[in-house]
C-alpha cells in the first residue's frame, strides 16, 4: 500500500461545537485531498493540558487514521472490481 500524501494547499471546512456543557467551544477543521475525500481532523479546544483538550486531540489522531484506512480499503475494492 502507497501512502497518500494530502497537498501543502488544501481544502478545509472549520466548525464550532459547544459539548457537554464545557466552558469553551471546540474548534473542528477538516481537511481534504484535492478530490473531496476526507484526509485529516483537528480538534481544538479547552485550555492547553486540560483533559478534554487531550481527548479531544487524541480523538482527532483517531478519526484522522481511520480515514486513511478507510480510503486504502477502499482503493483495494476498486482495483478488485476492476479485474
Amino acid at each position: 500500500m502507497q501512502r497518500r500524501i494530502l497537498p501543502q494547499r488544501r481544502s478545509c471546512e472549520t466548525f464550532e461545537i459547544s459539548f457537554g456543557g464545557l466552558a469553551k467551544s471546540h474548534t473542528i477543521t477538516l481537511g481534504f485531498y484535492d478530490d473531496g475525500v476526507l484526509g485529516e481532523v483537528f480538534i481544538n479546544g479547552g485550555k492547553s493540558g486540560e483533559q478534554v483538550e487531550a481527548i479531544a486531540r487524541d480523538g482527532a489522531v483517531l478519526l484522522s487514521l481511520g480515514t486513511a484506512v478507510r480510503g486504502r480499503a477502499g482503493q483495494h475494492q476498486e482495483r478488485d472490481h476492476a479485474r
